[in-house]
């Protein structure tokens, strides 16, 4: 081994090259800094055991920043995170392999999906029965927001009177099966859904964003 060889495994025992040894030096460094947070939490993302630097991102529970370990595969846009007994969207991510930071949103209601439709047999007294249609759904964690971005005010606006915004976790099967126009319950009211949007999905990672309208029932006179 000549000199230059003994030179940079001394000196850079990170990686075979300058640009590299940084990296990875400042990978091990972050990986130290991480295991021994004082606010070091055990999470779990899609179910998966793991664990992650929990800070609060506005002074309460309502949304967190989660940070993770250098080059967690888990560190996505879309996952959800159980912390606490609370299960939360991330909705950002910093994009940093060395310092993975979420941030991420409580989710406030469950979306009823709807599935399929069955038959179900019920009496119609004095030994009679007949067939109802029954809709079978699964329940769905979602953030449900009554203030939207306004593209002309440049800012967070509440929203029109009756009108929600759902956040969901992007799935085939959820897009598969939500349609426009599909009424379903939320806050003990009928709404339905007026759009879908699928422009935080990429490569199969990410979530859909709903537009909802409280429906106005109407007395037949």
């Amino acid at each position: 081994m000549d000199y230059f060889e003994r030179y940079k495994n001394i000196n850079m025992p990170y990686g075979t090259d300058l640009s590299s040894h940084v990296i990875n030096a400042s990978k091990d460094s972050a990986l130290r800094t991480f295991l021994s947070s004082p606010t070091l939490s055990d999470i779990y993302v899609d179910s998966i055991p793991t664990q992650s630097v929990v800070s609060n991102y506005s002074g309460d529970f309502f949304e967190r920043t989660f940070l993770f370990e250098p080059d967690s595969d888990l560190a996505k846009v879309g996952n959800y995170i159980e912390h606490r007994g609370y299960t939360y969207l991330t909705m950002k991510s910093n994009d940093d392999d060395i310092y993975p930071n979420l941030h991420a949103k409580l989710c406030n209601e469950d979306f009823k999906l709807p599935l399929k439709i069955t038959k179900k047999k019920v009496s119609t007294g004095r030994g009679g029965y007949t067939y109802v249609d029954q809709l079978e759904t699964k329940d769905i964690p979602i953030v449900v927001d009554v203030k939207g971005y306004s593209i002309a005010d440049n800012a967070i606006l509440p929203l029109t009177e009756g009108r929600v915004i759902i956040y969901m976790k992007y799935s085939k099967e959820y897009l598969e099966k939500i349609k426009l126009n599909y009424e379903f319950e939320l806050f003990n009211d009928s709404y339905k859904i007026t759009d879908i949007q699928t422009d935080n999905i990429i490569n199969h990672q990410g979530y859909i964003v709903l537009s909802a309208q409280k429906v106005v029932e109407t007395n037949a006179t």
